[in-house]
């Protein structure tokens, strides 16, 4: 969910479902297209990302490519 994906850019941690903590830097998101509701997903978290200040690349944009 987008708090999820929120929390884990905050922290600069994956936040496990035990709620331990696994550093790494966090470069991507990836929504699957074929999981239900996708689209909508994808929209609420890149709306929750924009509201929070973060900005959004394409994956060329962020492998130097684009």
């Amino acid at each position: 969910s987008a708090d999820q994906i929120l929390s884990f850019l905050d922290a600069g941690k994956i936040i496990t479902p035990s709620g331990k903590g696994i550093d790494t830097p966090i470069h991507s998101i990836c929504v699957h297209g074929d999981s239900e509701g996708a689209v909508a997903i994808a929209n609420r978290v890149k709306e929750r990302l924009e509201q929070a200040g973060y900005k959004l690349v394409t994956l060329p944009e962020v492998m130097g490519q684009g």
